[in-house]
């Protein structure tokens, strides 16, 4: 089981939870590029490269390398979508891996969508933190 969640550019447009959920639908639909990092915003990108240095890639080109057996213990999913990167943690990881996808989007000003434990929508604040702009149950 993973603890799955998105990071993604936050857009004025997104703060309706009806034109997320159309927009992150959209997004889910992978293509050639899903495993493709450069294929990501500057401050997405910026975030994944932080986060590797915990969780490494098990998907894209700078993955470990075979022999790597304590970096591939670590390692997690990620996939690309422009102004998207969905994360599936594994291995009982989910509440660590949580913990530094949202200080990460914090720190980088980007929304983060948590859809393994509630489905709330965060969106940086003002403060340099994340604030819950759409939860889940409404």
């Amino acid at each position: 089981m993973s603890y799955d969640v998105a990071v993604f550019e936050p857009q004025a447009s997104l703060r309706d939870r009806d034109a997320f959920l159309l927009w992150y639908k959209a997004r889910v639909k992978w293509g050639p590029r899903a495993y493709d990092p450069t294929y990501a915003t500057p401050r997405l990108q910026a975030w994944f490269n932080e986060m590797i240095e915990t969780f490494p890639p098990m998907n894209t080109p700078n993955r470990p390398s075979m022999d790597d057996v304590a970096s591939w213990e670590r390692a997690i999913d990620y996939c690309f979508a422009g102004d998207m990167i969905y994360v599936a943690i594994s291995g009982g990881r989910g509440a660590v891996g949580y913990e530094l996808v949202s200080r990460l989007a914090a720190k980088h000003g980007i929304g983060v969508f948590d859809l393994s434990d509630n489905g709330d929508v965060w969106f940086p604040a003002a403060n340099g933190r994340l604030e819950v702009v759409l939860r889940a149950s409404g």
